[in-house]
């Protein structure tokens, strides 16, 4: 899920725009995921 915000908001060291890529990775490119939730789907 990804959330819109409406500006204003003060960026600062702990809260910036996060920029998404263009296109997805290339098959076997080393990426690093972050975030918060649930580590299972619904589906196990």
């Amino acid at each position: 899920m990804l959330l819109r915000v409406e500006p204003p908001f003060t960026v600062t060291p702990y809260v910036r725009p996060l920029v998404l890529p263009a296109s997805p990775p290339v098959t076997g490119t080393n990426c690093t995921v972050m975030g918060w939730g649930t580590t299972t789907s619904p589906q196990g």
